[in-house]
């Protein structure tokens, strides 16, 4: 994960007599380079599902390549369920079948697409996450020319 270091202002030593401060604290943090894009109608389509669907779409818009591509083998769903476990402090927990069950959720709505066996890419009508946007639009016609997904309803 590529990080960027932000330098901040922390304070500063108390002024001297004649009301001059000669020296400032400087404090950093580190923050996550990497981002991803969610769109109005990908927020749409996550307001109608509550529960491990949604949880898993976060997953996988976190792990997806910058094609947006995302493997759903068992790996990936043990990995889901670790990553879930740990979240939640092992409160919570999702069965294997319950995750692929909200894989096959998250295909029928439309924000994952089957690509081959055990590979799917995020719909990127509705989340990209790679760093150009030309490349997002090149994505939807490619998928829209194959006939992998349809035009979204305006």
């Amino acid at each position: 994960m590529r990080k960027i270091k932000v330098n901040y202002m922390s304070g500063h030593q108390k002024a001297d007599k004649d009301g001059i401060i000669s020296e400032l604290k400087y404090k950093s943090m580190h923050l996550d380079r990497d981002y991803g894009k969610l769109y109005q109608s990908g927020m749409f389509k996550l307001a109608k599902l509550n529960g491990c669907p949604v949880n898993l779409f976060l997953f996988l818009c976190e792990i997806s390549s910058d094609s947006n591509l995302v493997r759903t083998d068992i790996s990936t769903i043990e990995d889901f369920m670790g990553y879930y476990s740990r979240a939640t402090g092992g409160e919570k927990s999702y069965s294997v079948v319950l995750v692929r069950k909200a894989v096959t959720q998250l295909k029928e709505i439309g924000l994952i697409v089957p690509m081959t066996r055990g590979m799917y890419k995020i719909n990127p009508i509705h989340f990209w996450k790679g760093p150009k946007e030309i490349d997002r639009i090149d994505s939807v016609r490619n998928m829209l020319e194959k006939g992998l997904i349809k035009p979204e309803r305006t």
